[in-house]
């Protein structure tokens, strides 16, 4: 809370989530979304 997020940054650190994340889980896909989107599966 108090962060702010500077845009440049931003596909680096989705970069770093989706690496982490196919080390990390054997999934059929990986999906990265902002706070403020709602899905419904």
């Amino acid at each position: 809370e108090g962060h702010e997020e500077v845009q440049e940054e931003l596909p680096k650190k989705a970069k770093f989530f989706f690496s982490s994340a196919v080390e990390m889980w054997d999934a059929d896909f990986y999906v990265k979304l902002d706070e403020n989107v709602n899905i419904d599966l």
